[in-house]
Formats: C-alpha cells, sequence, structure tokens
C-alpha cells in the first residue's frame, strides 16, 4: 500500500479555487497506480470533503492542519480539538488586541464579526466552501457548548504587524502555531501538525514511510514533507519548505502538482 499526501491550496487547486486539468488527472494516475490519495489541509473537514466530491473520489481527510482525520466514510478516526480553557484565552487575547477571529470545528465556522476582506480564503459567491457560517459578538456561547469541538483558531495577522501578540501566544503551554499563508495564523492544540497526523493515518494503514509521497506550499506543510519519504515542494512554495523537500516541482499555475505525480510515477 502507498500513500500520496496531497496539500489543497496553492498545490492542488490554483489559488484557492480549483484544480487544471491536468491536476484532475493526475489524481486519476495515482489511484490507477495503486496510490491511497489523502487530502490535507488547514481547511474545515466539510470543505476538503467538497473538494473531492467534485473529483468524484472518496479519500481519506485530514483537516485543520491535522486536528482531525476522517476515513472516506466520513467517520472520524483521529481528533485533538482544542481545550475549552484554552479557546477562552484565546478570545480574550484576540480581543484584547481588537483583532477578527475565526474558529473551526468540523464543518463550521464561528467568528466574532464579519468582514469580507479577512474571509476571503472562502470565496464567497464564487461556488461551495461548503462550511456553515456562524458570526456572533457573544461566539463563545456558541463554540465553548459541550458538543462543539473546536479544531483550529484562526487570527488574520503576521508576526510583523504584532510581535507582542505573538510572543502572548506563545506563551500558552498547550497550543501550536503555525503560518498557513500570508497574514493567516493557526492555532491548534499542541501535538496537532500535519505531519503528525499523517504518521498517525500511516500507523493506521500499515503504511511505511518509504511509501509515503506528500507535497505541499507552507510553513504548516514542513512536518508533512519531512514526514514523507519523498516529500516535494510546489514551485511557488516558501524557501523553508524547499529547504526540507527533497525534490521541487513547478508552480501551481504551472501544472507543478501533474509533473511531480508523473516524476513520481516514472520511478
Amino acid at each position: 500500500m502507498k500513500i500520496f499526501a496531497t496539500d489543497i491550496d496553492d498545490t492542488f487547486l490554483i489559488h484557492g479555487k480549483k484544480p487544471s486539468e491536468k491536476s484532475e488527472e493526475a489524481i486519476k494516475m495515482l489511484y490507477k497506480n495503486d496510490y491511497n490519495v489523502v487530502a490535507v489541509s488547514g481547511r474545515v473537514a466539510s470543505s476538503i470533503r467538497n473538494v473531492m466530491d467534485n473529483l468524484d473520489i472518496k479519500p481519506y481527510i485530514i483537516g485543520t492542519n491535522g486536528a482531525i482525520i476522517l476515513d472516506p466514510n466520513d467517520n472520524i478516526v483521529y481528533k485533538n480539538p482544542l481545550k475549552k480553557s484554552t479557546i477562552k484565552q484565546l478570545i480574550n487575547i484576540a480581543r484584547k488586541h481588537n483583532l477578527d477571529f475565526q474558529m473551526y470545528s468540523e464543518n463550521t465556522y464561528y467568528s466574532n464579526r464579519i468582514d469580507t476582506s479577512k474571509i476571503k480564503h472562502m470565496h464567497l459567491g464564487e461556488g461551495k466552501y461548503c462550511v456553515d457560517l456562524v458570526i456572533s459578538r457573544h461566539i463563545e456561547d456558541y463554540v465553548l457548548k459541550k458538543d462543539v469541538n473546536i479544531y483550529k483558531f484562526f487570527m488574520y495577522i503576521s508576526y510583523e504587524d504584532n510581535e507582542d501578540l505573538y510572543n502572548e501566544l506563545k506563551s500558552l503551554k498547550d497550543i501550536y502555531i503555525v503560518l498557513s499563508g500570508d497574514k493567516s495564523l493557526d492555532i491548534m492544540s499542541k501535538g496537532v501538525s500535519k505531519g503528525n497526523a499523517l504518521k498517525n493515518l500511516a500507523n493506521i494503514l500499515e503504511v511505511d514511510r518509504e511509501n509515503i509521497v506528500a507535497i505541499g506550499d507552507h510553513e504548516n506543510d514542513i512536518e508533512m514533507i519531512q514526514f514523507a519519504g519523498n516529500g516535494i515542494a510546489m514551485g511557488n512554495a516558501i524557501e523553508t519548505l524547499k529547504d526540507v523537500a527533497d525534490y521541487t516541482t513547478e508552480s501551481v499555475e504551472n501544472d507543478g502538482f501533474y509533473k511531480a505525480v508523473v516524476n513520481i510515477l516514472e520511478k
């Protein structure tokens, strides 16, 4: 058994919208060559599933940067949500700095207020992102309920914007912080990463590391690329990811995903 784990935005999808025809062809090639495709993203699980459903495939899903894993039938096989006490702390910090923030469950975005420029990654009005959206000034009334698991806390800010805020967040002991894009700060439970999730899934499926390929473009993909037996960086990837990858393909605009798959299958 073999695994091909792919990031979604700016790796498989062009600027978060849709794959090229060549990328769709590459997915079919992987299945024909007995690869288990695993879709990995910082997105909520339902959004990732929607992307895959449009291709008529049912892969394993690793959502919210590794905080949740779903099997092809959408059964949860692993989860590591944020603690309720941690969520309270993060909400207080965000409000202290007057920041917009979002929290992700398995299929819902929760936010304190709406600013369309800061949820542009959802591509509202440009097709299904396949999430429910809850907006409330008293958002804690929703997310602190016992039956709601929050897997990711998102802030739209960069280290350069507010070093004090970043250091305040880093002082919290039970969280993991990673950049998923320009000014996109993702906060998950400690121990969560795409790499750890891929390792957990490999153990479940009994797949050795040398039979795992992973491809991505940003900081939140680094651990996954390092864990895989063959780690691939997109041509549009950040330099720190390229530095740890075994191979760099072309950019997403130049069918880098397809060319990476062809390169793997020709070996």
